[in-house]
């Protein structure tokens, strides 16, 4: 049995008279006829009684015939659920993202995909750069949000978002109230940073800023992302190097202060596997440009 005997079948059902049928269907009368009989053999019961005057339904028919439309409303919702997943318009994308990209873009882009791919079910991952890497690899996510640089050269990367890094000092401590500090202030502070591992890139920037400060970053506490950073600085445990944007995260009990001379940057990028051709994944990355490009257009003066 094939779908178009289904379709034939359900066309006669509904006219009830096979040359009106045989035009809708854009056929002759004689296959049409053929073909329901073909069914009623396949089946081996009979779907209709004929007449030379009228075409009626037997209870098989009755019952055959809401069966036989449910098949095709099946089939009709299958095939268009294929052409949009093939489109990027259905489905499901992982996504991965450092804990900055949240507090700032992440959200906007989020908004702007719902609302042009309404089908598309997001599920998020907050990991660390190093991590998000891995799970790329590992096909878990599609598409990340990190901190560049990384090692892993056979990843694609977009850069999106670019921030200045600045100090985050204790509210109390006697440097919190000028507007803007020397790195070389901090030369015998202790510093809160999170694990080399977490981003390597990211870490030697900063070893390497403090070094052309003209001192030796001294470590005392790590802590695994901004947020607990922030956190451990307003509790007293050091200073350290943010990203401005770290300012959504928390405000109280720290005070953040824009370095002087050369303001390194921090970047924020997209990465994903260079062979994903899925045209979800590329739907995706084409809304996250479109955002970055609005804000950054936004910011301009």
């Amino acid at each position: 049995m094939e779908l178009r005997h289904l379709r034939y079948f359900i066309v006669v059902a509904e006219e009830l008279h096979f040359s009106r049928a045989a035009e809708i269907l854009h056929m002759a009368q004689p296959p049409l006829s053929q073909q329901i009989q073909n069914l009623e053999s396949e089946l081996g019961i009979p779907l209709l009684i004929r007449t030379k005057r009228s075409v009626q339904l037997t209870p098989a028919g009755k019952a055959f015939l809401v069966e036989a439309k449910k098949v095709i409303a099946q089939t009709e919702r299958a095939i268009e659920a294929a052409h949009q997943a093939y489109n990027g318009l259905l489905g499901q994308l992982h996504i991965g993202f450092v804990g900055t990209a949240m507090a700032e873009i992440l959200p906007t882009i989020l908004k702007a995909f719902r609302e042009r791919y309404p089908m598309i079910t997001t599920k998020l991952q907050n990991l660390v750069t190093t991590d998000q890497v891995q799970a790329l690899r590992e096909g878990l996510i599609e598409v990340g949000f990190i901190h560049p640089p990384i090692l892993d050269t056979t990843l694609k990367l977009e850069v999106i978002g670019r921030e200045q890094l600045v100090a985050v000092l204790p509210a109390d401590h006697a440097l919190a109230s000028q507007k803007s500090i020397d790195l070389a202030q901090l030369r015998d502070e202790l510093f809160v940073l999170y694990p080399r591992a977490w981003n390597i890139g990211l870490f030697d920037q900063i070893i390497s800023l403090c070094q052309q400060a003209g001192f030796s970053m001294r470590l005392g506490q790590e802590a695994l992302g901004w947020e607990s950073i922030i956190s451990l600085v307003a509790a007293g445990f050091g200073v350290s190097i943010v990203p401005a944007s770290s300012r959504l995260l928390r405000s109280l009990d720290v005070a953040y202060l824009p370095l002087q001379g050369t303001t390194p940057t921090f970047d924020l990028a997209l990465a994903w596997l260079p062979d994903n051709t899925s045209p979800l994944l590329h739907n995706f990355l084409q809304i996250a440009r479109e955002t970055a490009q609005a804000r950054q257009q936004h910011m301009l003066p």
